[in-house]
């Protein structure tokens, strides 16, 4: 087994590292994986399982790895921009498929792209921008919408915090909101909220939202019309304080809301080292934060013709209580490929969106699945056997199948139409 790292330097001011695993019994295929948050490092325990598999396996830290924190190393460098948003991925793909050819005599007969979050982010935009990289690619709760994401982790923040940046609500305080709207949503989804149950469709109904905050107004040792207005914030996210615009969505019902400041870097890198995240407003700032980073880092083009007509297969996923990355962005950009391609039936012959019932950022995912992820679109690439459903952890270790949208899995397992 041969283990190489290297250095790719694109100029002066890009420094991306990558690891290549290139096992004995090669199988002739080659995986690509993505990483997580800001990067910066290479998660090696992540490769080994696909190299002992007979894959040749490799990862970037996406180029932001060469200061004290990955969070840093974007402050005022565009290179690093472009480095995290695709080009660190496209250059590790090109290297490492050069130096497999050199090392096996041929190059991979099956290229598969996988990554999750920041990685997601990493799949479509290989899809999008150089869709001869790889010719099958699974996006897990993929950040594509990269600024306006974490324009929504800003919004929350400053919604869910004082000025001085202590926080509005308590743990506790936010386990009895969720659990009020986990009960509500099984009042209008008609199932007991009992184990093994989950929120199938996570799209908020005609007054909901308001109907959550009077329970909850009702539950709260101390509700005050602060923490009510926060709370109505969160429910509605992020929207431009001069044209009225949406710029994200606010929270799935039943999903987390509070975040703190790590989440927030993007704006570092654009307003400097020093800046205080309660001051940014959401007109002029975010104008500049959205122009500065916006063609580096979001993935959002729906027109993957070329990416089809090469014989691509992509797989998206989306958890319906990710607070993190929410369903939301997800599903509008599945909808924008589907009216590209003229149909869901169209667009599902090569691109399948999937929601994940009960699903948060993270759970399950062990290598097993991913095995099982990495075999579905390795045979629907190679054989043409199109994926009627997945079989993939949801709630916990509870496995139920789930189906391609506009498709969803019903509270007894069944399939059913999203209307």
């Amino acid at each position: 087994m041969i283990e190489e790292v290297f250095t790719i330097q694109p100029n002066s001011k890009s420094n991306i590292k990558v690891k290549l695993i290139m096992p004995d019994d090669w199988n002739g295929r080659f995986v690509g994986l993505g990483n997580g948050g800001a990067a910066g490092v290479i998660h090696e325990k992540e490769l080994s399982p696909y190299a002992s598999k007979g894959y040749a396996v490799a990862m970037t830290d996406m180029g932001t790895g060469s200061t004290a924190t990955p969070q840093q190393s974007g402050i005022g460098n565009p290179e690093v921009w472009k480095d995290f948003g695709h080009r660190a991925t496209h250059l590790m793909t090109l290297e490492a498929k050069d130096r497999i050819k050199k090392h096996y005599g041929k190059l991979p007969k099956t290229s598969i792209f996988y990554g999750q979050s920041t990685g997601g982010q990493q799949s479509l935009s290989l899809a999008q921008r150089y869709p001869e990289d790889y010719n099958a690619i699974i996006a897990g709760v993929p950040a594509h919408c990269r600024t306006p994401l974490h324009a929504y982790f800003l919004w929350l923040y400053q919604h869910t915090h004082h000025k001085d940046g202590t926080p509005i609500f308590t743990a506790d305080e936010e386990s009895i909101y969720r659990k009020a709207a986990v009960e509500l949503r099984a009042q209008y989804e008609n199932f007991p909220r009992a184990k093994g149950c989950f929120i199938s469709d996570p799209r908020w109904r005609e007054g909901e939202k308001e109907a959550l905050l009077e329970i909850v107004s009702k539950l709260l040792p101390d509700c005050t019309d602060e923490k009510l207005s926060a709370l109505r914030a969160v429910q509605n996210g992020p929207v431009h304080e001069v044209s009225g615009k949406q710029i994200f969505d606010g929270v799935p019902p039943g999903a987390k809301f509070m975040m703190s400041t790590s989440n927030l870097y993007l704006f570092n890198w654009v307003f400097g080292a020093d800046i205080d995240y309660m001051k940014l407003n959401f007109s002029s700032d975010y104008d500049k934060y959205h122009e500065t980073l916006s063609a580096d880092l979001d993935a959002e083009d729906e027109k993957l013709d070329e990416f089809k007509a090469l014989g691509g297969r992509l797989i998206i996923y989306s958890g319906t209580e990710d607070h993190l990355v929410p369903y939301s962005a997800t599903l509008a950009y599945y909808e924008r490929v589907a009216k590209h391609f003229g149909s869901y039936e169209k667009a599902n012959e090569f691109c399948q969106f999937y929601i994940l019932p009960g699903r948060a950022h993270s759970g399950g995912n062990g290598i097993q699945e991913l095995y099982r992820l990495m075999d579905g679109i390795r045979l629907w690439y190679e054989k043409g056997a199109l994926p009627q459903q997945l079989g993939i952890s949801c709630t916990g270790n509870f496995r139920i199948p789930v189906y391609p949208y506009p498709y969803t899995t019903a509270h007894d397992g069944t399939k059913r139409l999203l209307s």
